[in-house]
């Protein structure tokens, strides 16, 4: 198992000139990174580490084609399309294959980038099952921020140099996960715990919690997963009981974490069908990890067109921890369904956010 790592210090510009020295902000991660290096080192994996030029497309790409890493650790300045080494040299960018790139570096490998916006629209063009088909995506989908004391780094304590609260706990969940200790949605959660910590401590100052909060609510951690979907309708009968039926049932769907999607169903009514409320119930099953997601909704069933009522309330996701969670939408304004016509039942899945 190789794991690449890309540290390029320099993405902007920075030099020395006499006393006068500029580092610019990937200055400051460096040594997180190269912890990362020294420790996976340790532990006896097979590190591949690119410094300052090395970080550029070329040598990124011929090492994807050479050595087939499995994990991609770096740091460098992105846009929501492009992720940039040294001298803000593209490496990943969303329309790598017109150059050359082949879908088959990037398969199922797991992309660790510490690099403001990606997460926006590279991250979940790199997830893609239909472009470049990688396992995970960890990044940023706005702008990652955080303070220094100018000049200094990694210092003894977060007083001395307080970029150690928000790059400390990256680097060890990322270490966790070239160890194997950790996946990348454990990461995540870990990431989120620590920095959690942070906004709790009155020792920080709120200038600090204000950027860490900021860091937290970008940090997106992105996949696709197969997933089997089924909706079922309660429906109320004029004897006062109810007919439990399924509406829809799908498997092998590709399905991203970051996004819904829209499922059409048509109830036919029945003679024993009666107009009142009853239920419309999403299951979905995420056929890798084999996590379950359910919900429901009360509607009104009716059978010939009146006033939509007010927004519906939707439920809160079940308490039960899940890394599938589930809500539905009802469309039309209206918490209502008639029969013969056909609706969207909207669903949306997203990762357990829960602490431990």
């Amino acid at each position: 198992m190789t794991i690449l790592i890309i540290n390029p210090v320099c993405g902007h510009y920075c030099y020395d000139d006499g006393d006068k020295i500029y580092r610019e902000a990937l200055w400051y991660i460096e040594p997180y990174l190269e912890q990362v290096k020294n420790e996976l080192e340790k532990s006896g994996k097979k590190v591949i580490y690119l410094h300052l030029q090395e970080c550029i497309r070329r040598k990124v790409w011929t090492i994807h084609e050479s050595k087939k890493p499995i994990i991609v650790i770096g740091t460098g300045h992105g846009s929501s399309s492009t992720y940039t080494g040294y001298r803000l040299n593209p490496i990943y960018y969303i329309r790598m294959r017109e150059d050359g790139w082949n879908v088959e570096w990037s398969k199922e490998v797991i992309f660790l980038l510490l690099s403001c916006l990606t997460a926006k629209i590279l991250g979940k063009e790199m997830v893609n099952p239909y472009t470049y088909n990688a396992k995970y995506y960890f990044g940023w989908e706005k702008e990652f921020v955080f303070i220094v004391n100018i000049g200094k780094r990694k210092g003894k304590d977060w007083k001395e140099t307080p970029e150690l609260l928000f790059f400390k706990p990256i680097e060890e969940a990322w270490i966790k996960v070239g160890k194997g200790e950790l996946n990348p949605e454990d990461a995540y959660r870990y990431i989120a715990f620590k920095w959690r910590e942070i906004l709790e401590s009155k020792e920080i100052p709120n200038h600090i919690k204000k950027w860490i909060e900021h860091d937290l609510n970008a940090m997106k951690i992105l996949y696709y997963t197969k997933v089997k979907l089924e909706i079922f309708a309660q429906i109320p009968l004029e004897n006062g009981e109810y007919e439990n039926i399924k509406l829809v049932e799908r498997e092998d769907i590709w399905f991203p974490s970051f996004t819904k999607f829209s499922e059409p169903f048509k109830i036919v009514k029945k003679n024993n069908y009666t107009d009142g409320k009853g239920k419309i119930i999403v299951k979905v099953t995420d056929l890798i990890t084999e996590s379950v997601g359910e919900d429901e909704v009360e509607v009104k069933f009716i059978s010939k067109e009146e006033s939509p009522p007010p927004e519906p309330t939707i439920p809160p996701p079940p308490k039960k921890s899940r890394s599938v969670n589930v809500n539905i939408l009802m469309p039309k304004n209206g918490q209502y369904i008639k029969y013969d016509t056909q609706y969207l039942c909207e669903v949306s899945i997203s990762i357990e956010s829960k602490q431990s």
